[in-house]
């Protein structure tokens, strides 16, 4: 259960840290929370799709086949999107969040918030970054 906590918090400060950049103010003001929200959610669902991919690349790598069958990256893309839609928008759940992150001191969001971006990067950059170790695998 403390793997599941630790994850579902990182994945909450990870659409906080995008929240906060849409957001002037992540800390008072409700009138542009939904919008921040609405476009807080692209960038995760982007992070999300590059994680899965580098996931299906390092199974490439071991097994030579890959685990997930990506024929439709776009339809992919569309069911992350509305499952984070709905999981942050049903019962405002992102108030919660940032009511959760309201309290941080500035080093420790300024930790987390360097945590976020070395996260992100990787995820941009993985799939290329294991190719480039591993070489290519085989299809």
């Amino acid at each position: 259960m403390k793997v599941f906590n630790f994850l579902k918090n990182a994945y909450y400060r990870l659409f906080f840290f995008f929240f906060r950049m849409y957001k002037p103010n992540p800390y008072g003001g409700r009138e542009t929370d939904a919008f921040a929200t609405a476009l807080a959610i692209l960038p995760l669902t982007f992070v999300l799709m590059a994680d899965a991919f580098i996931i299906d690349d390092i199974f490439m790598h071991i097994i030579a086949s890959p685990i997930i069958n990506f024929d439709f990256p776009i339809a992919f893309g569309i069911v992350v999107l509305i499952i984070n839609y709905v999981l942050f928008f049903s019962k405002k759940r992102y108030k919660r969040i940032k009511a959760m992150f309201a309290n941080e001191e500035k080093r420790t969001r300024h930790w987390r918030s360097f945590f976020c971006i070395v996260f992100c990067v990787f995820s941009l950059f993985g799939m290329f970054i294991i190719d480039i170790i591993f070489g290519r695998p085989p299809k």
